[in-house]
Order: structure tokens, then sequence, then C-alpha cells
């Protein structure tokens, strides 16, 4: 983290207010400074980079909406969580145990450092503090991945649901026959690429150059007769019923075709937690909050971007894994549609969503409340946007 990012600039232009980040941390350990101080020593897990993080005070006109958690309620020795925790008998047990710990992160731990900079003498200056993992191997944290947390899905007489796709764009590749497009499909959906679990799936993409086009496709689930319980269709079965649906016939078609780059990449698809959709949904709050940051219109939480992100993940008892957490590390952050990623055979092109979060001593200048953490200001294309697109098929 450049200590150049809490520097405001000066210049005949309108001011840019540099934006904040968002990290995961694996604490080391607890300290206090000369001036009796708190802080947390860590290593930013997306980085490498050792860090000592402080917890800046509260400035904001209005009181919070619930206390936050300072420094001293993250404490805990080597060993007081996790050794308690591996001796209760069941996860009920455990479940009920961990409610108690609250912000309490043992060495080894990983704590989620929101809205930080640093200042002119090198140190993190954190607006706000998450535990995400209580201790190692608590949760699965990924540090940085090209993330989207969806529109939410409001259905009638069913509860809403909400999930993040994972995309890996290191493992595109471009496509210029049926057979490769067969394979490369197969390669996805069988989940080499797909760091992060979950369900599997592909995202292709269509461009001639000037427009893009981008579908995905999940692997299909198919319910049992014996069980009634849903599983993922087979491999080979899911890959074949997408290339004889209507649009993996018109892809299949196109793939030959020397004026288009076809390319493919993994994907994944991961639902919310129970528990978490819960703590949305309670005292009356919309769950589609959950993907503000992500909005490429803040008003509009039906077209989501995707953007560098941290993401944690907790495990199920039957292995499976539900998210949690989920957030750009830049509150300003490079949004991409679907059709637009960057990779490494195609420029992408983004969005820029302009941040309300603002660094010590601007924030009250700019009018902004503390409060207001995670609103995102307008989106507003960047003034060296590529060639245009057009809107995104979907299956």
């Amino acid at each position: 983290m450049s200590i150049l990012n809490s520097f405001q600039e000066q210049t005949g232009a309108r001011r840019q207010l540099p934006p904040t980040e968002n990290f995961s941390m694996e604490v080391q350990g607890y300290k206090r400074d000369p001036k009796g101080e708190p802080f947390i020593t860590g290593v930013r897990q997306d980085t490498g980079e050792e860090v000592c993080v402080y917890l800046r005070p509260y400035t904001g006109k209005t009181p919070l909406k619930a206390p936050r958690a300072e420094i001293k309620d993250f404490y805990a020795k080597p060993g007081e969580i996790s050794s308690v925790i591996d001796s209760l008998p069941n996860d009920e047990v455990r479940k009920s145990v961990m409610k108690g710990y609250k912000a309490k992160t043992e060495p080894g731990g990983t704590i989620i450092v929101q809205r930080a900079f640093t200042d002119a003498e090198g140190m993190v200056q954190a607006g706000w503090l998450v535990s995400a993992s209580k201790y190692a191997g608590h949760t699965v944290v990924h540090p940085s991945v090209m993330a989207r947390v969806d529109p939410v899905i409001y259905r009638d007489n069913a509860p809403a649901s909400a999930t993040v796709t994972v995309i890996n764009p290191a493992m595109a590749q471009l496509v210029k026959s049926a057979e490769q497009l067969e394979a490369a499909v197969m390669s996805a959906f069988g989940g080499n690429g797909n760091d992060v679990g979950g369900r599997n799936g592909v995202l292709i993409r269509l461009s001639d150059g000037q427009v893009s086009k981008a579908v995905e496709m999940l692997v299909p689930r198919v319910k049992s007769k014996d069980t009634d319980e849903y599983s993922d269709m087979p491999v080979d079965q899911a890959v074949a019923r997408f290339l004889q649906s209507s649009t993996g016939k018109q892809i299949s078609a196109l793939v030959a075709n020397p004026a288009l780059q076809v390319e493919v990449m993994p994907l994944a698809s991961l639902a919310m937690g129970s528990q978490t959709k819960a703590g949305y949904e309670q005292n009356g709050g919309k769950l589609d909050v959950v993907n503000r940051a992500y909005r490429l219109d803040r008003q509009d939480q039906g077209e989501t971007g995707f953007a560098e992100s941290y993401l944690v993940l907790h495990r199920l008892p039957n292995g499976a894994k539900v998210f949690t957490m989920a957030e750009p590390l830049s509150n300003k952050p490079q949004l991409f549609h679907a059709r637009d990623v960057a990779t490494a055979n195609f420029a992408g092109h983004s969005v820029t969503a302009e941040a309300r979060d603002l660094s010590e001593g601007t924030r009250q200048e700019a009018g902004f409340e503390e409060d207001e953490e995670f609103e995102l200001q307008d989106v507003m294309l960047q003034t060296a946007a590529p060639a245009h697109t057009a809107p995104r098929m979907r299956m």
C-alpha cells in the first residue's frame, strides 16, 4: 500500500479524492505504540506486505447505528478460541459458542481491514475492522479474486437468494473450432480453474473488435428420484445439453469465423450462507444491500459488475461452501461487465464507481457521514473508453 494513498493532489482540475482500500490481513499480534495507542500487526494476504493497522477515531456527526468493534475487542491469545472450539462435541455447539467470541481473533486468524489508507509514517489507518476467521482454518479467505455479487433474486412465496460469481481470467483461452469449444467447456464444467469451490460454470465471450457479447452457464442441477435431493449433472451430460441448446449451437457455428474471437474462461457460483442472509434481512433490512459496491448504477441492484475482491467462505458440515463476505479491494473499484472483463486476449472495458468513502480529514469537508461507509456515488465511464459494446446475451 503506497504512502501516497492519503496525499491530496492540488491542481487546477476538480480535486479527486484518493480511494481507500479493503483487504484481508493475517493477524500476527496486538501491540501498543509509545503513546499507548493499540494497533495490530499482520500480513496483507493479497500482497504479502507486513503492516501495522490502527483504527482511526470515529468523527461522524451522527451516532453509529451499532457499536464499532475497537482493537481491544479483537484481542485474543494464541489458542484461546481454537482450543475451546476443537474440544466441543458437534457443529451446533461450536456455532453457539463461537457467537460469544464476537470480534475476538487469534494470531493466525484473519481480519478484514476496511476503508484503509497509509499515513505519512507508513501506518495503515482503517475505518472499520471485521473478524473474518477467528483462528487459522476457521474460514476460507481468498484475498484477491475477480468476483461479482449478483443481483438479488426475489420470488413470490420463496425466500430471496443472493450469490457471488467468481471468474478466472488467467485461465481464459481462445477457441477456434467446435472441438476446441467443447473441450474448453468440458474443462470448465469439470472444475479446472475453479479455485474457490461452489458450482462450476463457464463464461464465453464473443467479440468482433467492436461489439462483445457474453454467455454465462452453470452446470445444471438435477433432482434425484430416490432422495429428492439435487446434485450437479454429470459433466459430459451438461456439456452435451449446452452444445445442443440454441445458444450453444449458435456459438458452435460462429467459433470458426476468422472475424470473431471466441474466448472461454472458468466460472464458479456460491450461495450466501443462511446465517449471513438472516443478518442482512433482520429488522426489515433488504438483502440487496449486499451488492451495493458492485452496482454499475448505484440506484439499480439489477446490474452488477466484476471487481478485484476479497472473498470469505464458510465450509458446511457436508463439505459445501457458502460465502459470507465479498467486497472490492478498492472503494473506487473498476467494475467490468461479463462481456468486458480484461484478459490476456482482451483489453477490457470498465466503469469506475466513484466512492463515497473519504480519507480522514476530508470526509466532513465533503459533507459525507461515517455511517455511509459502503455507499457509492453514481458510476462514471472512464474517459479513455474502448469501443462500444452491446448488451450481453443471457441463457
